[in-house]
């Protein structure tokens, strides 16, 4: 999504924004930072090169960048959307910025783009044994959805319905 740079507030002292500037090399250094941290490794889901490629490319991102690293990142697709729901792909912060607010920040902003954006709603998957991430999901006002066939049985199919 072509969407310039904004910072939107300041916690700790750190630039939390929305960043279409990011560089892949940015985004591929995170995932190889944070990859280990997720209860299945996403290196054993995707090329982490690919997927920062395709994240670039393709979805819309929102980051707290520390001295052009970044140390949190939400990202997903709010464009050729199904049903007019966005898919939320990756939800991650570095160790040491866990339990600042970040993820919950940068989630809150990227449902102000999906309403901005008249979206119906935005879903994601999660792993149900990551207790912090359910948790953070749910208290944001995502929930569990069921459907028929479910692609991924395993994971935790969520939902946040924008009106």
């Amino acid at each position: 999504m072509a969407i310039s740079s904004e910072v939107f507030s300041d916690i700790d002292n750190k630039l939390l924004r929305i960043e279409s500037e990011i560089d892949v090399t940015q985004i591929y250094s995170f995932l190889n930072k944070v990859d280990r941290d997720f209860p299945i490794h996403l290196s054993s889901k995707v090329d982490l090169k690919e997927y920062a490629e395709k994240l670039k490319c393709h979805a819309t991102i929102c980051a707290v960048i520390e001295n052009n690293v970044v140390s949190s990142l939400v990202a997903g697709y709010v464009e050729n959307t199904t049903g007019k729901m966005a898919y939320i792909s990756i939800v991650a912060s570095s160790l040491e910025c866990r339990g600042k607010g970040y993820a919950k920040f940068l989630l809150e902003k990227f449902v102000d783009i999906c309403k901005q954006m008249h979206l119906k709603g935005i879903h994601l998957y999660a792993v149900p044994s990551n207790v912090r991430a359910m948790n953070l999901y749910k208290k944001i006002g995502f929930v569990e959805w069921q459907v028929e066939d479910e692609e991924r049985p395993n994971d935790a199919h969520l939902v946040y319905y924008l009106n």
